[in-house]
């Protein structure tokens, strides 16, 4: 692998916000789902009750499996997201080579609210896939360590 971007990611499902609860279906995730899926209409209800139940026990990723990821990696998360900034801040710290990007004004589905910022920052990153030198490095000391 050569990168990843992880958006809205958690490696473990106690990393969502306390008594996080599923939004119903919206009329407009409804009609997106009718326009771009070639499925049934109740599969979408389908993939809404599986979601619901499947967030209660995954994932489980150890993050001895996470630090062995040894590509770039960026994470991004939403201010407003389900997965809490500490579980999010702990998914990047862990990655070697990991970049971090808070989306102001979103939540867990930032490529839909903010399609432009998300896509530039995507751009951006996959574009160049080097090592981030910054002016004042603080967590970057040595190039390829954390």
């Amino acid at each position: 692998m050569k990168s990843l971007v992880a958006i809205a990611a958690n490696f473990h499902y106690t990393g969502t916000v306390p008594n996080f609860v599923m939004n119903p279906i919206s009329d407009e995730d409804r009609a997106d789902f009718a326009i771009y899926s070639p499925d049934t209409p109740e599969t979408l209800d389908r993939i809404h009750e599986y979601f619901h139940k499947m967030w209660k026990s995954e994932p489980d990723i150890p993050l001895s499996e996470i630090e062995k990821i040894q590509c770039p990696v960026l994470v991004m998360a939403g201010d407003d997201d389900v997965i809490q900034h500490e579980h999010t801040l702990e998914l990047f710290r862990t990655l070697p080579l990991g970049q971090l990007a808070i989306i102001p004004g979103a939540s867990h589905i930032l490529p839909m609210e903010k399609p432009g910022l998300v896509n530039l920052l995507i751009t951006e990153f996959l574009e160049d896939l080097s090592y981030p030198i910054t002016k004042m490095p603080i967590r970057r000391k040595n190039p390829g360590t954390n």
